[in-house]
């Protein structure tokens, strides 16, 4: 086996070991019932509400690229991934930005952790395909390889999200001082 698939042995087996630790603490955790309060809730409600009229546009738009030039961009699998992709993406950084993400009580560097672990982890397999000579662009039409790599992109624009926030809520705190 090569390197890079030791890396994924490695990146899974801490992932699990990080789940089983984070649920196994008592000390810091809510009661299930309030895990996130009214506004977060609402908030959280128009998140998906966001995301879920992005990627229905999202997927009219490549329905009507289709129909104009007969061409599809990629596989269909891939579109249809992407498009789902692209509503979670937008429901999670409209709650991050408006504070509804993490729940009451729960750790912000852990989230950011998690982010950046999975980020890494994509970009470990965008590069192993790569390596191993899989081509993003084939007969002019996108490929798997792309995966990794459109993933990879969203857990970068989360955590560019998160950043931001923790940046305004730092500014708050500082203003209220």
């Amino acid at each position: 086996m090569d390197w890079g698939l030791w890396i994924m042995i490695a990146v899974v087996l801490i992932m699990i070991i990080g789940m089983i630790v984070v649920s196994r603490r008592d000390g810091n955790r809510a009661p299930e019932n309030e895990v996130f309060d009214e506004r977060q809730k609402m908030i959280r409600g128009d998140g998906y509400k966001w995301g879920f009229v992005s990627m229905i546009c999202y997927f009219m738009i490549y329905a009507i690229i289709i129909s104009a030039s007969g061409h599809t961009i990629g596989e269909p699998e891939l579109m249809i991934f992407i498009g789902l992709e692209i509503g979670l993406v937008v429901c999670a950084v409209y709650c991050i930005l408006r504070d509804a993400l993490i729940g009451v009580n729960r750790s912000f560097k852990f989230v950011v952790f998690m982010d950046a672990f999975c980020l890494l982890a994509q970009l470990i397999g965008y590069l192993r395909e790569r390596a191993n000579g899989a081509l993003l662009i084939e007969n002019g039409k996108l490929t798997s390889t792309v995966l990794p790599l459109s993933i990879a992109v969203s857990f970068m624009i989360i955590l560019v999200a998160l950043l931001v926030r923790r940046h305004y809520q730092k500014r708050e705190e500082q203003n209220e001082a």
